[in-house]
């Protein structure tokens, strides 16, 4: 549920791109970007994290696991 919820939040990013990349026009003051620089890493985050989603949730229907309890967990030592 929680993998639907977060592939169609991501996909409402993604399919609003080409408006989001439009708007974004002219330069940050003091750094001399544009400002469309900003948005780029949340596109391709969005994307990423759709991907992430998806397989997820397609390994899950499928019938794997998603934690494994026979594993140990590690052992943080300092």
């Amino acid at each position: 549920m929680i993998n639907i919820v977060g592939i169609i939040t991501v996909s409402v990013i993604v399919i609003e791109a080409p408006v989001i990349l439009n708007r974004q026009v002219g330069h940050i003051q003091f750094v001399g970007l544009e400002r469309y620089a900003l948005t780029v890493p949340l596109i391709v985050s969005s994307v990423l994290i759709a991907i992430h989603l998806l397989t997820d949730s397609i390994h899950t229907l499928r019938g794997g696991a998603t934690n494994t309890p026979d594993q140990e967990p590690p052992r943080w030592s300092l």
